[in-house]
């Protein structure tokens, strides 16, 4: 396996602890030399998960629809 797709909100959701495991989740992407393929949105809870991986040198990937890019903040900081 080289990549992870994870679907998960662009909200920060309503715990803490939601935050905190995408960045968890982030960084053990990242420590197994695993790809990120998520949605690319630069809010929320996908923000958290990039950024745990790229804070740690790993790889992401963002795949959306043109009609969300277009409502939405992409993140412009992705390997992809």
């Amino acid at each position: 396996m080289h990549a992870v797709c994870i679907f998960l909100g662009s909200s920060k959701g309503n715990h803490p602890s939601y935050i905190e495991a995408a960045g968890a989740m982030g960084r053990e992407l990242a420590k197994r030399g695993l790809t990120c393929v998520y949605g690319g949105s630069s809010t929320g809870l996908m923000k958290q998960l990039a950024d745990s991986v790229l804070a740690e040198g790993g790889r992401v990937i963002g795949v959306t629809v043109q009609s969300l890019k277009d409502k939405e903040n992409f993140h412009d900081g992705l390997t992809e």
